[in-house]
């Protein structure tokens, strides 16, 4: 497969048990159900004091303009943030995967990979801008095609398209799709049928589905 050119990705992992891995598929999907009960974009702020020798805790994922959260380290700034939410705020103020770092001290970088860097080397007040996506569920009809015609970047607990061949199943779905159904470039998949995993674990999953799947897809814009 290509990939595209704005990636920065976690290092592989060395092969997980698998208890361990349907934990992780566990988590995905209480979160996905989140955020299909949301019917629009949330943003809000988180504010720190970041002192040396302390951490973030943000296991991050940066592809083209978005730089989006993997996970978060319990024994980190973010970790403590999180633990201190009510029950009101858990779910408003919370930083969770998927979620978009957006805004850094009122500076919005460009790129994904951009915001990565400045996260790692800002000390002391530290204002974020947290966006919040939704999710769109869109069903795809294979229609006889063989092709699906993607090249991805595969992430942990996701895929993003990096491009799309002509005549591909893919390609016909967005010939005829209502616009927010379109899966272009760089489409952010989250599950197929309700199977949640990395990126090829994904792209495989699509290869083998029936004549008519529905993908999870994480929506920014």
């Amino acid at each position: 497969p290509k990939f595209a050119s704005e990636q920065v990705l976690p290092v592989a992992e060395p092969v997980e048990p698998v208890e361990a891995r349907a934990e992780r598929s566990l988590m995905r999907a209480q979160t996905a159900a989140k955020l299909a009960e949301m019917e629009s974009m949330h943003f809000f702020t988180a504010q720190f004091d970041r002192s040396p020798g302390t951490i973030f805790g943000l296991d991050v994922s940066a592809v083209g303009r978005v730089c989006m959260v993997n996970s978060v380290a319990p024994d980190s700034l973010v970790g403590e943030w999180n633990a201190k939410a009510t029950e009101e705020e858990r779910y408003q103020e919370v930083i969770q995967q998927y979620d978009r770092l957006m805004a850094l001290n009122d500076e919005r970088p460009e790129k994904g990979r951009d915001m990565s860097e400045k996260l790692k080397k800002t000390q002391g007040f530290v204002s974020i801008v947290i966006q919040r996506p939704v999710i769109r569920k869109v069903n795809v009809a294979k229609n006889g095609v063989k092709d699906l015609g993607l090249s991805i970047i595969d992430g942990h607990g996701f895929m993003v398209v990096s491009s799309i061949s002509e005549g591909s199943i893919i390609s016909q779905h967005n010939a005829l799709a209502a616009y927010e159904d379109v899966i272009g470039v760089p489409t952010r998949i989250i599950s197929v049928d309700g199977e949640y995993g990395d990126g090829f674990e994904l792209l495989q999953l699509m290869e083998e589905a029936g004549e008519v799947f529905q993908v999870e897809t994480l929506r920014y814009a």
